[in-house]
């Protein structure tokens, strides 16, 4: 019995050294990452150097096509076809799969890719780009049925759909309703999703929650919400009398989540959040 114990303590011993170097080596490839979005957020002119100096120097397949997103969303304003390229390089497997099936640590570990693949589809709208948005979903669209359940995946579906004038929005005002009870999400980062998706009904003059329409003028001070609302022709409208958020350090992905966050969560609370994942 002793013996038993001993082995099953010595393999936890090992299993957790095995997971804290996995995590030091992420943290590793994390703190890049973080400094080639964080540019493109403070639209700092030297983000696309960023960018590409990131994906020079990286090799961990999970990054690199975090970093390919980000790479398509500086392309999508540069004149020529350069994005297409990158389009075409972009793999979203090793962001949710591993070994052939789909991975829940990814999926939370990497759900900041479907803010950046929302924001290539405004910036798409912005351009005139219908390929980057037809591309993006296709690829995204090939995981349907593993990723079906998540909140995410439906999310890039309803913002593409209503931007594309494809659909009227109803799974983004059933998502400011509250009523998202069977999927599985990121509870981080779900106060963001609901401002992207008011954003959106907001561009299609559908967006009819009166929480939601005083609220995006407090998220057109934050730094996703002026990039996302310029793309879209609606920043002007709600930054009127603002003042804009400018703190000089380094946001990371839940930082800006969370501002306003707590507020969004709280509108619909009492509706239920589903099956969200901490």
């Amino acid at each position: 019995m002793q013996f038993a114990v001993y082995l099953l303590m010595s393999a936890m011993i090992v299993y957790m050294m095995y997971r804290n170097v996995k995590l030091l080596k992420r943290a590793k490839h994390n703190r890049r990452y973080v400094e080639a979005y964080d540019a493109i957020l403070k639209e700092n002119p030297d983000a696309y150097k960023l960018v590409n100096d990131f994906l020079a120097s990286e090799e961990h397949e999970e990054y690199i096509n975090k970093g390919l997103l980000l790479k398509l969303l500086l392309e999508e304003d540069v004149e020529g076809e350069a994005y297409k390229d990158t389009l075409t390089r972009i793999d979203l497997t090793p962001l949710f799969f591993d070994k052939g099936h789909i991975n829940k640590e990814k999926l939370q570990l990497n759900s900041d890719a479907f803010m950046w693949m929302i924001l290539a589809l405004c910036k798409a709208v912005e351009f005139d780009l219908s390929d980057v948005s037809d591309g993006l979903m296709s690829k995204l669209s090939a995981f349907e049925d593993s990723l079906g359940n998540q909140l995410e995946y439906h999310l890039v579906k309803g913002v593409y759909e209503c931007l594309n004038d494809k659909g009227e929005g109803k799974f983004l005002s059933d998502l400011l309703a509250g009523d998202y009870p069977s999927f599985m999400y990121d509870k981080r980062m779900i106060g963001l999703y609901k401002r992207l998706a008011a954003v959106v009904l907001a561009y299609r003059n559908r967006l009819e929650d009166e929480y939601f329409q005083n609220d995006l003028y407090e998220f057109a001070k934050t730094t996703m919400g002026r990039l996302v609302m310029k793309a879209l022709d609606l920043y002007d409208t709600y930054i009127t009398n603002a003042e804009i958020i400018e703190d000089g350090k380094t946001e990371d992905v839940l930082e800006i989540a969370d501002q306003g966050n707590e507020e969004a969560n709280d509108q619909s609370n009492e509706d239920g959040d589903g099956q969200g994942e901490e």
